[in-house]
């Protein structure tokens, strides 16, 4: 079964811009008594996701590319994502990054993304 652990998660609303490599990245750092550390994400499976506004239906989604022992999990959406024509409509929603480990997930960052 999976769970979520409910933390402070970074929010942020994005502009995503056609035609050009967009990239993201969010730092994951924990106290654990002895002030904020990066959590290493080295076995985490890290996710990227866009939602269309008010939906839970995901309609881009992409592992992240990097994430290591810097808690800093990187996704880069390539140029061509936003160059097909379902992207016209397509122009806001939600985004949410996650990461996995052993049937946990954590949300690591999210907000709202505007497409131009």
């Amino acid at each position: 079964m999976s769970g979520v652990l409910a933390e402070t998660s970074g929010r942020g609303d994005i502009l995503l811009l056609r035609g050009i490599t967009n990239r993201l990245a969010v730092k994951w750092e924990r106290d654990q008594g002895s002030g904020f550390q990066p959590v290493d994400l080295t076995d985490y499976v890290c996710t990227f996701e866009l939602r269309l506004p008010g939906s839970e239906d995901v309609v881009y989604s992409r592992a992240c590319d990097a994430h290591g022992v810097d808690g800093i999990a990187a996704v880069y959406i390539p140029p061509d994502v936003f160059a097909t024509p379902v992207w016209v409509v397509r122009r806001s929603g939600e985004w949410r990054m996650t990461a996995s480990k052993n049937d946990i997930t954590e949300l690591l960052g999210s907000g709202y993304w505007q497409l131009t």
